[in-house]
């Protein structure tokens, strides 16, 4: 199977060849081997250990500002992963496990009065909406049926919420799954994701639009009746076909708002209630990059953060202000921003970590989930009125006692004049100017990079065991010169540079633009890391 480079901006894969992952395996063999038998036994991070790391996830604030509801993926036990809901409010010292059923919890959402926490859960046979008092007690369903709820909003009102789900299995699905009759056809018998609408007290549904729709975000409009939803009435298109649409909940009538070219996610609706906002593709792709907003009357989407800071927004929440907070890729880590509607961005000099989740409270509090390739994550809190930002978990605390390698960054130019940026994992207690074996780990994208989290896969927890016999140098990116970049932190054109084979002849995708190829960028990463 080739080996896959899982990257943090997306569920693809960059798949190498079979030889590639052959050589790789045996060197880690090798290279352990030989780390165990010229060294001294002493602590170090174990598989068993790596995949027990929990993963904090899906930050929610209650609308009154008081409580953070999130995930907590929990170590597997056999084949099973299971995450529960965690509470932290404002007055707590640690937070606490809220949901402990023997199934999983998640896509917490509070209601708008903020006194009952709706949440998704497998606790039947398929995933359903439950409704919990935000002090307490029993988790009752709210749905159910032969199918799974995908996601679900709250309306403004409380009295409603909509969610989106597939059609019920016919009895002729059912037969055929218990037959074990697994032919489909690909498109004709995928379940397209629907528009339904439930009375929170009657429990009574409705559809409010089905096929040919298939459905894949929603927002509500405060004090409307309608929704702006993300939706395609041609999803077996290898076209980007998602559109905008507004949808009246009385009658089901769609309206449509907007058509982004490319992909486009993180659909939101502006605190003042007049604009939308989604991150989109500045082009066609291949991934959404740049923060975007549109007035909910109608007329072009303004491009917001493209020419102030250029880097790919990872995540984004409307201020009460009426700016925009976004947390945006640099380089391995990450940095926050805070963009009027001018398109102008002010930097918060947040902590040197890689920021994997976040959300703002009403009052100004800013939840985040920080780690680094040395260390676990954790739950961090900041008053960004005044004070700096705390932790205030330890879900990993018996893996942060492990002594791992800690990346020295490093920032060098390409033959072309961009700016590169790498890791460098060296052996624990290497002398300065010792030579060592050097492992080179290139990750050229088009669409990912190397980031400093800490990653349980076990590809990354040999880096961390590779580096107890040899230095391992991790080449990224993290151009500074504006040229328009994609989620690899590099241009549009070096993004396609990079996607063409290794040692293959420059590529420009424009005349005039600058070109650029692996073996060139991996041979100054050389010459580099032998001077240091």
């Amino acid at each position: 199977m080739p080996f896959p480079f899982f990257t943090k901006m997306s569920t693809r894969h960059v798949k190498g060849p079979r030889e590639f992952l052959a050589a790789f395996l045996a060197t880690i063999s090798i290279l352990s081997l030989t780390a165990r038998a010229t060294e001294p036994e002493k602590a170090r991070l174990t598989t068993e250990q790596a995949i027990t790391v929990r993963k904090l996830k899906e930050l929610r604030w209650s609308p009154d500002g008081t409580r953070l509801a999130f995930t907590v993926t929990e170590p597997p036990k056999g084949t099973d992963t299971r995450s529960h809901i965690w509470i932290f409010g404002n007055s707590d010292v640690e937070p606490v496990q809220f949901t402990t059923s023997a199934k999983s919890e998640s896509h917490p959402r509070w209601s708008p009065d903020s006194k009952r926490l709706a949440f998704l859960s497998d606790r039947q046979e398929f995933q359903q909406i439950y409704v919990m008092p935000a002090n307490g007690g029993e988790a009752l369903p709210l749905t159910e049926g032969k199918r799974s709820i995908k996601d679900f909003e709250w309306s403004p009102d409380g009295k409603q919420i909509a969610f989106l789900a597939p059609e019920a299995k016919t009895d002729a699905e059912e037969k055929k799954e218990k037959d074990k009759d697994d032919a489909k056809s690909v498109d004709r018998d995928d379940k397209r994701d629907h528009l339904w609408m439930i009375d929170v007290e009657s429990r009574k549904t409705k559809q409010l639009l089905g096929s040919p729709w298939n459905f894949s975000e929603l927002q509500w409009l405060p004090d409307k009746e309608q929704l702006a939803v993300t939706a395609t009435d041609h999803p077996e298109s290898d076209q980007e076909t998602n559109r905008i649409f507004l949808v009246d909940t009385a009658d089901g009538k769609m309206q449509s708002l907007a058509a982004p070219r490319g992909p486009f996610e993180g659909l939101r609706v502006s605190s003042d209630k007049t604009q939308i906002s989604y991150v989109g593709a500045r082009v066609d792709g291949p991934a959404p990059h740049d923060l975007f907003a549109q007035s909910l009357s109608g007329g072009a989407p303004r491009n917001l953060s493209s020419a102030p800071l250029d880097r790919p927004v990872e995540a984004y929440e409307w201020q009460t202000d009426g700016k925009l907070l976004a947390l945006t890729g640099d380089g391995f880590r990450s940095k926050f921003y805070v963009i009027d509607g001018t398109a102008h961005a002010e930097p918060l000099h947040a902590p040197p970590v890689y920021i994997s989740s976040f959300a703002l409270s009403s009052s100004g509090l800013l939840a985040f989930v920080g780690e680094n390739m040395h260390r676990p994550p954790e739950l961090f809190i900041w008053d960004l009125k005044s004070s700096q930002p705390r932790s205030v978990s330890h879900f990993n605390q018996a893996l942060a006692q492990l002594p791992l390698a800690q990346p020295e960054f490093l920032r060098y130019r390409t033959f072309d004049g961009r700016q590169i940026e790498a890791a460098l994992l060296r052996p624990p207690g290497a002398e300065a100017g010792t030579k060592l074996p050097t492992i080179f780990l290139i990750h050229g994208g088009p669409t990912g990079n190397w980031s400093d989290e800490y990653e349980p896969w076990c590809f990354a927890r040999q880096e961390q065991r590779l580096a107890q016999s040899s230095q391992q140098f991790f080449s990224s990116t993290a151009d500074q010169q504006g040229t328009g970049l994609t989620n690899t932190n590099l241009g549009p054109n070096f993004s396609l540079t990079l996607a063409m084979p290794c040692c293959a002849p420059t590529f420009a995708d424009q005349p005039g633009t600058a070109t650029t190829s692996w073996c060139s960028t991996v041979a100054t990463g050389a010459e580099q890391i032998s001077k240091t």
